[in-house]
């Protein structure tokens, strides 16, 4: 179980000792300081959740102490309680709190005020760990979700760069090319509309893909059985090539070399 640190800070010996038995428990790591240096010294190194520092020391007061604690060391938000076997007068009680005191008490210490005291600032403390954990998890996730944003921005683009090369290889070859769902044509390039007679895209879009074809090719075999049953091949196997007679829309035939390549789109299958 990882230990909460208290820092007490007392020139007298008998006090740190007194405090610190006060103080012991299991989850709790007592570190002890006779100055206020030794104090600065350790705060540069130790997180701590709270400091018990007496006021009336020599050289450094406890005041001195713990505003240097609160501007130069990691522990800026340190909660400071100031204990004092002299004075409680008001000016003296403002001085505290104007250097970080969240309370005063008064020596000889009553244990159970003391220890009710730290308990109260060890769980704020561990509430304000817990709480910057999860600003850290939440500020991780943001910086996965930002880097994942930005790679499918990149994703996107290039896509529609390959897109966009895709679709002017396709306007552009020389080839007949078409896609279509096994009924309808999606889309199809000029040379197909000029190699199969037709006067516009258009037109041919509006074309059922089985009327490319004779009734029955030469052999006598229904057309739309032999391309049927291709296309089923060309599904499972990934693409098929063949030869076929087709039908141009002037009503005359000829023959064709058709390679055929089934394309995932969403939840179908189109052929190219």
């Amino acid at each position: 179980m990882e230990k909460t640190n208290i820092l007490v800070t007392d020139d007298d010996p008998v006090s740190l000792v007194v405090i610190e038995k006060m103080l012991e428990r299991e989850d709790l790591h007592v570190v002890r300081a006779t100055s206020g240096q030794e104090a600065l010294d350790l705060a540069e190194d130790i997180d701590f959740a709270l400091g018990v520092i007496d006021v009336q020391m020599p050289g450094m007061s406890g005041f001195e102490t713990a505003e240097k604690i609160r501007k130069t060391t990691r522990n800026r938000e340190l909660p400071v309680i100031f204990i004092s076997a002299v004075s409680k007068k008001k000016e003296f009680v403002l001085q505290g709190y104007e250097s970080g005191a969240v309370d005063y008490l008064i020596k000889p210490l009553d244990q159970f005020l003391l220890t009710s005291k730290v308990n109260i600032f060890c769980k704020l403390h561990e509430q304000k760990k817990l709480l910057e954990a999860k600003n850290t998890e939440l500020a991780e996730v943001n910086t996965q979700l930002q880097s994942e944003i930005a790679e499918r921005k990149t994703i996107q683009k290039k896509l529609k760069e390959s897109e966009t090369k895709y679709k002017k290889l396709f306007e552009k070859s020389n080839d007949a090319l078409l896609i279509t769902d096994k009924t309808r044509i999606l889309d199809c390039n000029a040379a197909m509309v000029e190699l199969f007679r037709f006067k516009s895209k258009t037109t041919l879009l509006k074309t059922h893909f089985f009327e490319f074809f004779p009734v029955k090719q030469p052999d006598g075999e229904s057309s739309e059985d032999k391309i049927a049953g291709m296309m089923d091949m060309a599904v499972r196997e990934g693409s098929q090539k063949f030869e076929s007679m087709s039908l141009r829309n002037d009503e005359k035939e000829f023959p064709t070399e058709i390679l055929m390549t089934a394309i995932p789109m969403g939840k179908k299958t189109v052929l190219h």
